[in-house]
């Protein structure tokens, strides 16, 4: 079994990495993006980008599957 930093360092390929001041940008050349808000409802509730959609962390592989409670069906 891989442990968890082999793990992430997997996904490393597949995942690409984007800087906060590279965002406005990003959405001007697609405004469909899908902005996906990992914080907290609390933190998301004090400041936000308006669109994104909120999925904690704790609940984000539940949310990208069907036949959950916090299935989010953009995201599937």
């Amino acid at each position: 079994m891989k442990r968890f930093l082999e793990l992430v360092k997997d996904c490393l390929h597949n995942v690409k990495e984007h800087m906060p001041w590279d965002l406005e940008e990003r959405l001007k050349e697609n405004p469909d993006i899908l902005l996906v808000d990992v914080r907290e409802p609390y933190e998301y509730e004090a400041m936000h980008i308006e669109g994104s959609l909120l999925v904690p962390r704790g609940i984000l592989e539940s949310a990208c599957e069907w036949d959950y409670e916090e299935t989010e069906p953009e995201l599937v």
